[in-house]
């Protein structure tokens, strides 16, 4: 089992995996390369991300600033989520991303009909069960 994101990359790149997960993001970058790449978003697993300030952080007041510039303004979501080839948070930012980005990233109809978008209160609910059969599967 893989245990960095680059694993994966690397082994796309080197030809020693045909097929897998990835993120979008990276799957995009070896497009990007040349690779001989494509994907399909049935029965992927859709996943969000976080934007989090560290407890303690020095400059606290100037990582919420950096945070607030990118949460309201659509434009430099779109700019920064076109140059990381991911989904923005606002789709208002869709109209400042090219047309080829946005291509590439799932559509509301595609979530909907071909993702598997996890339950967290159910998975928060049975963690520890989860947590067991993982450890278990992952010795095998």
């Amino acid at each position: 089992w893989r245990t960095t994101g680059d694993q994966t990359t690397q082994g796309f790149r080197n030809g020693e995996y045909d097929a897998g997960f990835m993120w979008l993001t990276r799957t995009t970058a070896l497009k990007n390369e040349g690779q001989p790449i494509a994907w399909s978003y049935d029965g992927v697993l859709l996943v969000g991300d976080r934007y989090a300030v560290v407890k303690g952080a020095p400059h606290k007041a100037e990582a919420l600033e950096l945070l607030k510039f990118f949460l309201d303004s659509p434009e430099v979501q779109g700019k920064i989520c076109e140059a990381l080839a991911c989904t923005p948070p606002s789709t208002e930012a869709l109209q400042y991303m090219s047309a080829e980005a946005r291509a590439n990233m799932p559509t509301a109809e595609q979530i909907s009909s071909e993702m598997v978008v996890p339950d967290a209160e159910w998975i928060n609910a049975n963690k520890a069960m989860l947590i067991n059969r993982w450890n278990a599967w992952i010795q095998n």
